[in-house]
């Protein structure tokens, strides 16, 4: 893998990591500790956590760290938002494009975000994260296929 690539893959897995673990500290100072409350910060931290575990991987040059790196990006990638549900996650940068209530939607953000609504009335809509979806196919790219990775040279 391209060591700029890596870097990237770095800034967006370990440093975003971090972030979104500052803020879901943060706002675990802040929040009236219910057990509902308590759950998603758990599922919140093990996400960022993860995030940095996975980056740590692939410092290390572990074959699996890729892989998992590829796996943290797709848990970013969708956005929902509906009357009964809504999710989403993003670490380090976001872009995201999508359609709402009130027609084309594009955001922005600059650090790291993890939102879940159950209830809440939020508006309709759908969005991918475009920077999300660019580092899947980076690292789809980057893992060898098996074929190519156990094949050996014959003489010809």
């Amino acid at each position: 893998m391209n060591h700029w690539a890596k870097r990237l893959l770095l800034l967006f897995t370990i440093g975003g990591g971090f972030t979104g673990i500052v803020f879901i500290l943060q706002a675990a100072t802040q929040a009236v500790m219910t057990p509902a409350n308590f759950l998603l910060i758990i599922a919140f931290f093990s996400f960022f956590s993860f995030g940095i575990w996975a980056g740590w991987r692939l410092v290390e040059d572990e074959p699996s760290g890729i892989v998992l790196v590829k796996w943290y990006a797709a848990l970013q990638m969708p956005y929902l938002s509906s009357p009964l549900l809504g999710f989403g996650l993003l670490s380090a940068l976001g872009l995201r494009l999508g359609i709402g209530s009130g027609g084309f939607t594009f955001t922005y953000r600059l650090g790291s975000e993890a939102w879940l609504s159950l209830g809440q009335g939020a508006p309709w809509g759908i969005s991918i994260n475009v920077v999300a979806v660019a580092l899947f196919i980076l690292c789809s790219r980057s893992i060898p296929s098996t074929t190519q990775a156990h094949s050996f040279p014959t003489d010809a």
